[in-house]
């Protein structure tokens, strides 16, 4: 069996610290890229579409980046859990 070590809190603010920032750039990726998908492949007042696409757009990208980012960092170094 692997010794099982807990993260410290200090690590657990730095993972939601830097998962919080790569949330923040996929964010703005995501709002960015989805306006101008919108303005480039819909015409007329289908474009409004963007106003509904790029903030879920947004929300999507950012909370896939923090969770991915998040258990990536926190468990960095620690051998998997075998039982």
């Amino acid at each position: 069996m692997y010794p099982f070590m807990k993260s410290t809190v200090g690590e657990n603010i730095f993972a939601i610290l830097m998962s919080g920032i790569a949330a923040a750039f996929a964010a703005v990726m995501g709002f960015v890229s989805a306006i101008i998908l919108c303005s480039t492949f819909l015409r007329g007042e289908v474009t409004e579409w963007d106003l509904i696409l790029a903030p879920v757009t947004a929300v999507v990208f950012s909370v896939s980046a923090f969770v991915f980012a998040f258990r990536k960092i926190s468990t960095y170094g620690e051998n998997p859990d075998k039982t």
